[in-house]
C-alpha cells in the first residue's frame, strides 16, 4: 500500500536512533539485489567491524520461527539473540525457556530472555493514522514525524 523508498526509510531510522550512541544504522539491506537472509547482513557487519558484539534483539515470536530461518546453524555462530518478552504475553514464559533451551542443544543459539513492559505501538496503527490523518503526536519522536510531514509518507496512492 505504502511504497517508501529504501533511502526514506533509512533516514527515518537515523533519525529514531541519533540520540542514542550504542545503535546504528546500516543500508547493507537495501543496496543488495538478492533476497536478504538475517545471517548473510550480521556476516556482512561482522567483516567490516570484526571487534563489536552483535546482539539481534526479536519478539518472542520470532523465537518460536528461529529454527526456520535460512541456516539457522550458522547464524547461531554470528550473532547473540535477546528476545524480548511482552509481560502479558499470551504464551508462558516456561514455554519461551523451553524453545532457548531446544534452540542451544539443537544450533548452539546464545538467547537471553528479556522480560519487557508493552507499549502498545505498532508501525502499522502510525502508518494507518497518517493515513486518515489522525496525529502521531507521542506514537514516535517529533524528528521522525516532521520528516514523514516533510515527505508526505504514508498517504494513500
Amino acid at each position: 500500500k505504502y511504497r517508501i523508498p529504501g533511502e526514506k526509510r533509512i533516514k527515518m531510522v537515523d533519525l529514531a536512533i541519533e540520540a542514542n550512541s550504542y545503535f546504528a544504522s546500516s543500508n547493507v539491506e537495501l543496496i543488495n539485489e538478492n533476497v536478504s537472509y538475517t545471517v548473510d547482513t550480521i556476516k556482512y557487519l561482522r567483516n567490516i567491524c570484526p571487534d563489536p558484539e552483535f546482539y539481534f534483539i526479536i519478539g518472542l515470536d520470532n523465537l518460536f520461527e528461529l529454527d526456520t530461518w535460512n541456516n539457522p546453524e550458522d547464524l547461531s555462530q554470528v550473532t547473540k539473540f535477546i528476545v524480548a518478552n511482552r509481560i502479558s504475553n499470551n504464551r508462558k514464559k516456561s514455554d519461551a525457556i523451553e524453545k532457548c533451551q531446544e534452540l542451544n542443544k539443537r544450533f548452539g543459539f546464545d538467547i537471553e530472555l528479556v522480560d519487557t513492559p508493552i507499549i502498545e505501538i505498532s508501525s502499522s496503527e502510525i502508518r494507518n493514522r497518517i493515513d486518515k490523518g489522525l496525529s502521531i503526536k507521542y506514537l514516535t519522536l517529533d524528528s521522525v514525524i516532521e520528516y514523514i510531514g516533510e515527505n508526505e509518507l504514508y498517504k494513500s496512492e
